[in-house]
């Protein structure tokens, strides 16, 4: 790994590992706000696009 090759130590490790994991929340739910219920459609609707008889 390139954390024991520069010589972090566990404590180290774990700061960045935690900071890490803070960033990947912050950038989940600023997608999960852009990507809410506003597309207007369904999973479910897909399905029945285009097949005879759907609206």
């Amino acid at each position: 790994m390139r954390a024991e090759k520069e010589g972090l130590d566990i404590d180290a490790r774990l700061r960045l590992f935690d900071a890490a994991t803070a960033r990947q929340r912050a950038r989940d739910a600023a997608r999960q706000d852009r990507c809410g219920d506003t597309r207007g459609w369904t999973r479910e609707e897909l399905y029945e696009r285009g097949r005879p008889g759907a609206n």
